[in-house]
């Protein structure tokens, strides 16, 4: 065994979480949507800046900044997790593969191969700043599943933090005349600024509260669409950085392998912090939140201390 899956295996440990039983399912209170806030290498900081966007969307929400990232803590193994429900040393997805190769393997269906077979009907959207999740994560050719990479949008020079504005321009036009029942949004201005500057940097500072800025301009838009009460808003980050004039990540240092996931939505979510999570949590989440029963591959539970009707 290599050593960094001999370390995968030691950190990348399921959660003492909840699989919800068929009655279970039954009695939850079901959300006509969910959106997912996925922002790349911010860590736990959206706790350590002004973020009033954060503090307003989740106040009443359940929230954990000591979820924990997948070992190695780098994109793909995490996004990867996130939308495929299941452990690193499972999927085996890393950011080359993504890169280069359209996902194919069915026995590990995404959040959106799983929903849109069952409900064909459906609308999905997944628009993301970092193209690979869209290559390499996210399958190809699913039924009502918008796919928009805003790098290949965004006709200015190089520049993480406009191409996360181009993410959230693309997704206000999007539901302008399409109510998405997943929405999934991938900003990556942090992490570029992790690596140039460090965690806790005022360049990472910066970012952080930039990207705080769009969740609010996003949330504004659910709002005056009247969608606020019946939607599940999760924001969850893959990894942190390292302290230091320039960042990085991939190690297990606490800034780079301890995250956020944040839920906040209606009456059903429990205030305070929520249970042992890690990013395959997020799939279960969506999933229990829309009523529907997860595959029985993934490895992710509901973490507790979110939602009222699985106390």
């Amino acid at each position: 065994m290599c050593f960094n899956c001999f370390l995968a295996k030691r950190y990348n440990q399921p959660v003492d979480g909840i699989l919800p039983t068929e009655e279970q399912l039954a009695k939850a209170h079901k959300y006509e949507r969910v959106v997912i806030f996925g922002v790349d290498g911010a860590g736990d900081f959206f706790e350590k800046c002004d973020t009033p966007n954060y503090h307003r969307i989740f106040a009443k929400g359940s929230v954990t900044t000591k979820a924990r990232s997948q070992f190695p803590t780098i994109s793909a193994q995490n996004w990867a997790s996130v939308l495929h429900g299941v452990r690193y040393q499972t999927h085996r997805i890393t950011n080359e593969i993504a890169a280069s190769m359209n996902y194919v393997d069915k026995k590990y269906p995404s959040l959106f191969r799983v929903l849109s077979e069952r409900h064909p009907d459906w609308t999905f959207a997944s628009v993301v700043n970092w193209y690979p999740i869209n290559k390499g994560i996210v399958e190809n050719s699913l039924s009502g599943v918008y796919k928009i990479n805003a790098g290949a949008v965004y006709q200015g020079v190089d520049d993480d933090f406009a191409v996360d504005e181009v993410v959230c321009e693309q997704v206000l036009r999007l539901i302008q005349d399409k109510d998405l029942k997943v929405l999934f949004t991938h900003f990556d201005g942090p992490d570029h600024a992790g690596h140039a500057k460090g965690y806790g940097s005022d360049f990472y500072r910066e970012a952080v509260q930039r990207a705080d800025g769009i969740l609010g301009k996003l949330y504004d838009a659910y709002v005056e669409k009247g969608w606020l009460d019946a939607t599940l808003f999760i924001l969850v980050t893959d990894h942190g950085h390292v302290v230091g004039k320039r960042g990085g990540h991939g190690g297990w240092t606490p800034t780079e392998r301890n995250i956020t996931i944040a839920v906040a939505g209606g009456e059903d979510i429990l205030c305070g912090e929520a249970g042992q999570a890690s990013t395959p949590e997020i799939a279960s989440i969506c999933m229990y939140a829309l009523g529907e029963k997860q595959p029985e591959s993934w490895e992710g539970r509901v973490p507790k201390n979110i939602f009222k009707t699985l106390l």
